[in-house]
């Protein structure tokens, strides 16, 4: 069986993309990527990541390394449901990551806000 780091590899190669490139391209560090291509276990964050940058790669070979590297094209109402699948996959992880970036937006919007509640207090300004 071809483990994790040798099917990361195939993508990264069928890719033509460098390891930072690709590292990149998903979202997550470039010492991260050198860290699977070692032979770290991926999480399946990343793992997940590399499914919503590439929903053409198959989820059960990137996970088992079983069937096909990639999802068939459309041939049949199964490939539909599959890219359905993909799709439903990358709009999951965006609404999660969106969740996140709205939680942080509204973090930063309270932290500026106490900022310049403190400058205006500093500098005498009027409210």
């Amino acid at each position: 069986m071809v483990s994790t780091k040798e099917r990361i590899e195939a993508i990264i190669e069928y890719l033509q993309l460098s390891a930072p490139e690709f590292a990149k391209s998903c979202g997550f560090n470039t010492s991260t990527i050198y860290n699977y291509l070692k032979g770290k276990t991926v999480s399946h964050r990343n793992m997940n990541k590399i499914l919503a940058r590439y929903p053409e790669v198959s989820e059960t070979w990137l996970y088992t390394g079983r069937g096909p590297m990639f999802i068939p094209k459309k041939l049949n109402d199964l490939d539909k449901h599959l890219d359905f699948y993909s799709a439903m996959r990358i709009i999951e992880y965006t609404e999660r990551n969106m969740h996140e970036i709205e939680a942080q937006i509204k973090e930063m919007r309270k932290s500026m806000n106490e900022f310049i509640e403190k400058f205006k207090i500093a500098h005498k300004l009027p409210e």
